[in-house]
């Protein structure tokens, strides 16, 4: 589900792409995306957007999050029988963020960036850029921080179960980094 500030109503679509088309028709290709920490992560939209990233240079792809996590992945021969079971049972197909599995090979290409501020621990001691890419932000300053970033697209994945909705984890966040947004757009109306 996507929702656009200055759209009248939300719209409901399982095709990614045709989300993909219509942020970059609304919001140019200048595309800054908040997203929930941890869990919670629209995996399918944001590997969209990447994808479209990937094959269009003159689109600029910038990613906030915190704690991007992917499916846990055994080193051993031995590891791999176990944590695949437990991994297939736990994440069915969720997909992992394809942004992230190119970060952690340092495969990403110059017209995206990948900003972080929550790593797993030790993840990323010898990783150059995701390094660099750190903000250094306390949780309660996260949705401040992706603001001032300039975010303009805030992607959320919304699990509704008749009629009751689920913004998985860490919700608050972006309910924060929306009301600034909102608020944002109402300032430039009026002035």
């Amino acid at each position: 589900m996507l929702r656009l500030a200055h759209m009248p109503k939300t719209l409901r679509t399982q095709n990614a792409d045709a989300l993909v088309d219509i942020l970059i028709r609304h919001v140019g290709k200048r595309i800054i995306v908040g997203s929930p920490l941890g869990i919670g992560k629209a995996n399918l939209l944001l590997n969209a957007l990447y994808a479209r990233a990937l094959k269009d240079p003159e689109i600029h792809l910038e990613l906030l999050t915190g704690l991007t996590l992917e499916r846990p992945k055994g080193k051993s021969l031995l590891e791999r029988r176990f944590i695949d079971l437990f991994s297939n049972r736990l994440f069915g197909n969720y997909p992992d963020l394809q942004i992230e599995l190119d970060r952690v090979q340092r495969k990403l290409p110059p017209n995206v960036k990948f900003i972080e501020f929550f790593f797993a621990p030790g993840k990323f001691l010898h990783n150059p850029y995701a390094q660099k890419h750190y903000i250094s932000s306390n949780y309660t300053h996260a949705a401040r921080d992706m603001f001032d970033r300039g975010v303009n697209v805030v992607v959320q994945m919304i699990s509704e179960k008749e009629g009751t909705y689920s913004l998985s984890s860490n919700p608050d966040v972006t309910m924060i980094l929306a009301s600034f947004m909102k608020a944002s757009l109402v300032l430039q109306r009026c002035s």
